[in-house]
């Protein structure tokens, strides 16, 4: 195939719009490629169009007349498009349906186009202006890059928005590739069962949310804080000492005994799942972070972990933090009362990004005590050797393996390709912008094996421990000398301020009780058409007034965790654009009422109660 201007155009504003497809099409031999079965056309109305022939039958993917018409009104057929939105479409054709979406939509709203037919996508390069492309399109050809569909559909479909999604089909392609139309939507139906599994993870993790920072809230009188260490690397901390972190991916193995040679000349941070091989080789690290508030207990067996300085937030497992007896040191992900609490006491307790993983908190952490050089060891981020965790770990997990449709391919440290999942490339790609932000810092990543981390420097770890573990500091000692956040004056105003918190929470129920009883008023008004009673502009008004209120109230956010599965279900319908004014007033009021009353269940069966113990015993302890 002789590729023109246009194609060579095209290519480029793929590569600013899509990275991965782009490296796809570089590799791909287009002087090999012919195309056989599409064509472009020009319509009455002067727009390029594309014809297939498919089974000697000549299939017309837009009008050959009025294109651009047509094209609208289809688009007006869809109905309102939600700003939350991902728009799965079968087909490409010439791109006119796309672009015209694009000009109506937010530009919150994702596009995932899987094309059947190189054929089409070859014609509509040479042919079509794809200038109209954002990086807000991804597009899936079948046969080049289609490996990649679940990983994208999954990270843009969520079960927060999968009832506003729209699943749409370019004109004439059900028809046209029917026995492609069927693996696609085979495809697409493994995508949405694997949402629905992690949808009931992610409610269970709002749960662990909710219960942790409620246990935690005993330990914010005693703990340190991350703000206290803040650069304070070339100050209190040597300068020229390095920071290493240890993760649990499969290389791990071949170089955890060099760990040996870097204690006590590093800042060595274990994750919690790497815990369990340091302890075997005798490497006691200088701090362990956890920060998964459902993580299994069994990282946590060995006592000797509970003598060791602890990286956690409020809402990291609550047993981890009870057994533990050493210095525990807390960043703020807001998920916890300290976010409200030590701002009133004029305690600086800044929110930190993570990234997602106890491993991208650890980069974190180490970058905020202000290291200059951060090391990478067991970060595979990969299923190396078919597995992800080092052998000590990978027994236990349930996510050793997935789904072969899950599987996606990334570069690996020797320029080979190797398997990964979505959210360990979410991890790759946290890094990389991490690094990139960074500059002042050197990454070294002597894991030895995995998925390579663009903007690190690759080296293995004997070396690395040669060229940068120079001095000798105890940086387990230092942490256990960081003094608690709260002294002794300031220990009895937190007191007050936890002993509050019942009362935020009655005031928040009796403000739930009248926001239901305005929704009932509002929804019997709209029942009987009156609309435009001068009494429904104060009713909706009092509703935004107490939804401020109950939204406003400080310890909303930590309630939000068990409301999430209700917030869920309230959204069902959201999609659907309804002509009459009427109806779609009393679909949102409907929901608003029913979160509501949901709220009203939770407060009364389980929070009133609940919190009310855990805070009579934080009174008895202290």
């Amino acid at each position: 195939m002789k590729r023109n201007i246009k194609f060579e155009q095209n290519l480029q504003i793929i590569k600013e719009c899509d990275k991965l497809f782009f490296a796809e099409l570089e590799v791909f031999d287009f002087s090999l490629y012919e195309i056989e079965n599409a064509e472009s056309e020009t319509a009455v109305d002067g727009t390029e169009i594309i014809k297939v022939i498919n089974n000697k039958h000549e299939w017309y993917l837009n009008s050959r007349y009025e294109a651009n018409k047509v094209t609208k009104q289809w688009i007006s057929n869809l109905g309102k498009i939600e700003t939350i939105a991902t728009i799965v479409m079968f087909g490409l054709g010439n791109g006119s349906i796309l672009r015209e979406l694009l000009r109506k939509t937010s530009e919150s709203v994702i596009f995932i186009i899987y094309e059947p037919s190189i054929d089409i996508f070859m014609r509509a390069m040479l042919d079509i202006d794809f200038a109209f492309l954002e990086e807000r399109v991804f597009i899936q050809v079948e046969g080049i890059n289609d490996s990649y569909f679940e990983p994208i559909c999954e990270a843009a479909i969520t079960y927060e928005n999968l009832s506003v999604c729209k699943f749409i089909g370019h004109p004439n392609y059900w028809s046209c590739f029917h026995q492609e139309a069927k693996s696609y939507l085979d495809r697409l139906q493994v995508v949405i069962r694997y949402i629905g599994i992690n949808n009931n993870t992610k409610l269970m993790m709002g749960e662990g949310y909710y219960k942790n920072a409620l246990m935690n809230m005993k330990h914010l009188s005693k703990v340190s804080l991350l703000d206290q260490i803040e650069n304070e690397v070339g100050i209190e901390i040597p300068g020229d000492l390095p920071a290493i972190i240890v993760s649990a991916g499969p290389s791990l193995s071949k170089n955890i005994k060099e760990l040996k040679r870097a204690k006590g000349k590093s800042f060595i941070i274990a994750t919690d799942s790497a815990l369990i091989g340091l302890m075997e080789e005798g490497i006691v690290p200088d701090a362990f972070a956890t920060v998964d508030p459902l993580k299994p207990l069994n990282r946590f067996e060995d006592q000797r972990i509970n003598e060791i300085p602890l990286i956690c937030t409020e809402s990291s497992r609550y047993e981890v933090l009870e057994k533990h007896k050493d210095r525990k040191i807390l960043a703020n992900n807001s998920f916890g009362y300290g976010r409200s609490f030590y701002p009133q006491l004029e305690i600086e307790y800044k929110a930190r990004q993570s990234g997602g993983s106890v491993a991208t908190f650890a980069y974190m952490v180490a970058r905020i005590i202000g290291f200059h050089t951060i090391i990478f060891v067991g970060q595979d981020l990969a299923f190396t050797d078919e597995t992800r965790y080092y052998d000590k770990v990978k027994e236990w997990s349930d996510h050793n393996t997935l789904p072969q449709s899950m599987y996606l391919e990334v570069e690996d440290i020797h320029g080979e390709k190797v398997k990964t999942s979505k959210d360990l490339a979410l991890y790759i790609d946290w890094f990389e912008k991490e690094i990139k932000n960074h500059p002042e810092i050197e990454t070294i990543d002597a894991t030895e094996g995995g998925a390579k981390i663009h903007g690190s420097k690759i080296m293995d770890l004997n070396q690395a421990i040669n060229d940068k573990c120079q001095v000798q500091f105890d940086m387990s000692e230092y942490l256990r000398n960081i003094p608690a956040c709260i002294d002794e004056e300031k220990k009895e105003e937190l007191n007050q301020l936890i002993k509050q918190v019942p009362e935020e929470y009655n005031d928040m129920y009796q403000n739930t009780l009248i926001g239901i009883e305005l929704y009932t008023k509002l929804i019997e008004n709209l029942e009987m058409k009156m609309n435009n009673n001068p009494d429904m502009m104060l009713i909706t008004k009092d509703i935004g007034d107490i939804t401020k209120k109950i939204e406003g109230n400080s310890t909303y956010f930590h309630i939000q965790h068990k409301l999430e599965k209700v917030e869920r279900m309230a959204l069902n319908n959201l999609g659907v654009s309804l002509e009459n004014q009427v109806e779609d007033a009393l679909q949102i009021s409907g929901r608003g009422k029913q979160i509501l009353e949901a709220l009203k269940q939770i407060l009364e069966d389980e929070v009133l109660q609940n919190v009310k113990q855990v805070i009579d015993q934080i009174e008895v302890e202290s």
